[in-house]
């Protein structure tokens, strides 16, 4: 390399020297060995100081300027503003072992929406002062010391659970509680197919079961031929239900009034589950006056029957005719491949008409089915929506037939047909909520509720599911006064079926599989081709 040298004389006349200076090639060679460092130190350190920043700033925004956003289009991620309510009025800490297997991608996409929801609840409780939820899983196909100090020391007998502990309290969730399915008929038999996940609904029942200091008692009554909680005979006793009943941290017994000489004074709800004999005055008596204390009752009761209490309800507004509810129209579904007819046996209603209620707000898109039930009216003197007074009881109509459903008065009309002047047309209540006592300020003091169902066989053992369940469960967290439960229902999968002819999948396959492809080689082939040449 060379390198000339010009010097101008001092007036900047002319040139008066001038040389030429060789520079070694391995001079050259070094200084440009020293420059690629120097930049590449440069650009290193560069690198990592934005790395740093980037760091610093997501540090900052997560801890002052957090902001989480559910894009999904059921919002399946979020909670619910009844779940936030409820967790902002909790204290304490709240550990959450998640012992879920991963066996395959449907309990991987489980376990995903259960990680990310048990997320949402530790971001909600950084929120709330004395509140620390915090969650870890435990992989039992890996952990193996782990997971078996986990059973033991809650007593589990299998993994695919969700454990919830806060002090001495601990209560558990199974996955099979967590993920609903549908079961849909293939070749190979029935397959199960995920249809509901119900994360929030059990996560946030949990919770209260493990914070909450008191536990209300719901005492079943017996002695009258009703529902058993100690039955498990399929379609008669209701050992599943009162199950269910616990799972929400509630205590359930069975009580003789008769042998308890009266209700006990720690019974925060009555439940009355298809009597076929009549109550005793005395009975009737006591009932009565523990709903003057401010009690609640929830009566399901059965066409043809005589209860025996058909003063005490006609005393809060309610009056039950001797009739039966039946509708004839036939009940579509709709499925991925379009809408079914379900079989009926004639003693189906299926109820699809729910009135405006807190018990019903989860149901406004469901149905449930009763099976023969009695109609449940408005008394004549209390009409539905009543002056708001703290004697009078205030009506709402929870659940009715449609216009093509009837009361029918003859019971041993078979088909049965609507008869003008006898029967009472349709829509025809079949369930009614009362409440009596204090509203607007007084709303601290606690009121006296009733619900009236017009049929007991829909929470038998083997029928408790869906809107069966959501009608019972939201009546019984109604009459409990614990409405922060009521709402949260599941959220639905979304499922998109792809259905094509076979037009339309050679189409598919020669676009995806040779159209697409094609192009990029052969675009990939001319850059080569003219980068060669």
């Amino acid at each position: 390399m060379h390198v000339v040298h010009v010097v101008c004389d001092d007036e900047g006349s002319g040139v008066q020297a001038m040389g030429i200076e060789k520079i070694s090639d391995s001079g050259h060679r070094a200084w440009g060995t020293r420059q690629r460092v120097a930049t590449g130190l440069n650009v290193s350190v560069s690198v990592m100081c934005a790395f740093l920043a980037l760091l610093m700033l997501n540090y900052l925004s997560g801890r002052f300027f957090y902001l989480r956003a559910d894009r999904s289009t059921r919002r399946f991620y979020s909670l619910s503003e009844k779940t936030r309510s409820m967790m902002s009025a909790l204290r304490g800490d709240i550990s959450v072992v998640v012992l879920v297997r991963a066996a395959n991608d449907e309990k991987k996409d489980t376990l995903r929406d259960i990680m990310s929801l048990l997320d949402e609840y530790e971001q909600v409780s950084r929120g709330v002062e004395g509140l620390r939820l915090k969650a870890r899983r435990i992989d039992p196909d890996r952990d193996l010391s782990m997971t078996e100090a986990v059973q033991q020391k809650y007593g589990l007998t299998s993994a695919d659970v969700v454990v919830f502990v806060s002090g001495d309290r601990t209560k558990v969730v199974p996955l099979r509680q967590i993920v609903e399915y549908d079961f849909k008929p293939t070749m190979g038999g029935m397959t199960a197919v995920r249809r509901a996940f119900r994360g929030e609904e059990m996560f946030s029942s949990a919770i209260l079961s493990v914070t909450q200091e008191d536990v209300p008692v719901a005492c079943f009554v017996r002695g009258h031929g009703e529902h058993e909680v100690t039955d498990f005979a399929k379609h008669e006793g209701y050992s599943d239900v009162s199950k269910r009943i616990r799972q929400d941290n509630i205590e359930v017994r069975s009580i003789s009034l008769l042998e308890e000489k009266g209700i006990p004074a720690d019974c925060d709800l009555l439940i009355i589950g298809g009597p076929k004999k009549s109550f005793h005055e005395s009975e009737a008596l006591a009932i009565g006056n523990y709903l003057q204390r401010n009690g609640s009752l929830f009566l399901l009761i059965d066409a043809g029957r005589t209860s025996g209490l058909e003063s005490l309800l006609r005393e809060w507004g309610v009056h039950l005719p001797a009739a039966k509810v039946v509708e004839k129209t036939l009940v579509l579904v709709g499925g991925d491949d379009g809408f079914v007819a379900l079989p009926q046996t004639g003693e189906e209603l299926c109820i699809r008409r729910w009135g405006r209620h807190r018990i019903t707000e989860r149901l406004e898109e469901g149905s449930a089915v009763f099976y023969l039930p009695r109609p449940i009216l408005p008394s004549p003197l209390t009409s539905v929506g009543s002056a708001r007074t703290t004697d009078r009881p205030r009506l709402a109509v929870l659940a009715e037939s449609t216009e093509d459903g009837w009361a029918e008065t003859d019971f041993g009309q078979t088909p049965p047909e609507y008869d003008p002047g006898l029967d009472i047309r349709g829509p025809v209540p079949v369930a009614i909520a009362a409440e009596r006592g204090p509203t607007g300020s007084d709303m601290e003091l606690r009121s006296a509720r009733i619900v009236v169902a017009g049929d007991s066989d829909f929470v038998v053992n083997g029928r408790t599911a869906g809107g069966n369940e959501d009608f019972f469960m939201g009546a019984i967290n109604w009459l409990l006064e614990r409405e922060s439960l009521i709402g949260v229902g599941p959220k639905l999968y979304d499922r998109i079926p792809l259905r094509m002819d076979d037009r339309q999948a050679l189409w598919a396959f020669l676009v995806l599989v040779v159209i697409v492809p094609g192009t990029v080689f052969l675009v990939g082939l001319s850059v080569w081709l003219m980068r060669v040449h």
